[in-house]
């Protein structure tokens, strides 16, 4: 008897641990994502028992948002507790409103079936894309004209700090974004994906791509004068600027000659909207 009370007060000391921090957090499927364009994201993490835990679960959360701003954040949204044992949670339509080419930081720490609460999870980040049309409002769309797909413009940047820089970018049919002369957007280690965008139906949608410029502007305006720095997309033709074997015969598809969206053999176009943050 005195053996199995001796065991049973070390199985309660050791089941008075909890939940750890949340982790591999991700907004709408993805880790630090750039160019979300959901007004209200998905955010999941996973969670798992410390060392010793007996049973342990989630029954809640508490989620905070962030936004970026030049002086470094300032709260958007706090949920407290949400009563909830899943490992996600959409963005609530009662909450502030997401704006577009945002940066915005997040944290959320989950509670056990006792209430106890864990660490808040380190902090991560996501980066609306175009949340509206009124988003492009300022951008058109250009072509360097047949046969001409390498477009390219040096910008100056003061010399102020860079906290944040992102681009949305259209390009039909494929493109590849550089920056000063790097190519941006390629995930690493995955070599096989030389080109961003992707064939749609044309003349109803057009897929844009969100990318990362923070770390490419960051070193060009570390200087204290500030430097020009250099955007070029290089376009590809896809099913956009090519008569394409859908057009001809003897298949029976639609064509750029018809009306129909397979290939609209037309001049490479670009859309693109740079949005950059400065510490002032």
């Amino acid at each position: 008897v005195a053996q199995a009370g001796l065991l049973m007060a070390l199985m309660a000391a050791a089941c008075a641990q909890r939940l750890q921090a949340p982790h591999a957090l991700q907004v709408e499927a993805l880790a630090t994502p750039v160019g979300v364009d959901a007004a209200r994201p998905r955010f999941s993490w996973r969670v798992a028992p410390q060392d010793g835990v007996c049973g342990a679960r989630q029954t809640g959360v508490e989620l905070i948002v962030f936004r970026v701003t030049g002086a470094g954040s300032e709260l958007h949204y706090n949920s407290s507790f949400v009563n909830t044992s899943a490992h996600f949670l959409d963005y609530p339509g009662a909450a502030p409103a997401l704006a577009s080419l945002e940066r915005y930081e997040w944290t959320i720490r989950a509670f056990d079936s006792d209430g106890a609460p864990t660490p808040y999870a380190p902090r991560t980040w996501f980066h609306t894309g175009m949340l509206a049309a009124s988003a492009w409002a300022n951008a058109s769309w250009i072509t360097g004209g047949p046969d001409r797909n390498l477009l390219r413009s040096t910008i100056a940047l003061p010399g102020k700090g860079v906290v944040q820089a992102a681009a949305m970018v259209a390009g039909l049919g494929f493109f590849q974004f550089f920056c000063n002369g790097i190519q941006v957007g390629l995930p690493a280690p995955d070599v096989s994906r030389k080109h961003d965008g992707g064939w749609t139906m044309y003349a109803r949608r057009a897929a844009y791509v969100g990318l990362d410029l923070t770390t490419c502007m960051q070193d060009v305006a570390s200087g204290p004068d500030g430097t020009n720095i250099t955007l070029g997309v290089w376009l590809g033709n896809s099913w956009f600027n090519s008569a394409g074997w859908y057009a001809r015969g003897p298949y029976p598809f639609p064509s750029a000659q018809n009306g129909g969206g397979f290939s609209y053999d037309q001049p490479n176009q670009l859309l693109a909207v740079i949005s950059v943050l400065f510490s002032d």
